[in-house]
């Protein structure tokens, strides 16, 4: 998820305010840690493992 052009207006001219953009800010953050970073992070807890790769040996 890429976060919108710092403007005063979005698309259909309805303002944004500070709210909005803190919950843009907010899930861009969770989408980058949970969907790429962490899943491709080692883990020494798992055994130096990536969780995806953990998952897998357990199942």
């Amino acid at each position: 998820m890429t976060l919108p052009l710092p403007l005063d207006t979005d698309p259909f001219g309805m303002m944004l305010s500070r709210l909005d953009w803190i919950a843009l800010a907010k899930s861009a953050t969770f989408d980058y840690v949970e969907v790429l970073c962490n899943r491709k992070r080692r883990h020494s807890s798992l055994g130096y493992l990536s969780p995806v790769e953990y998952e897998r040996r357990c199942v």
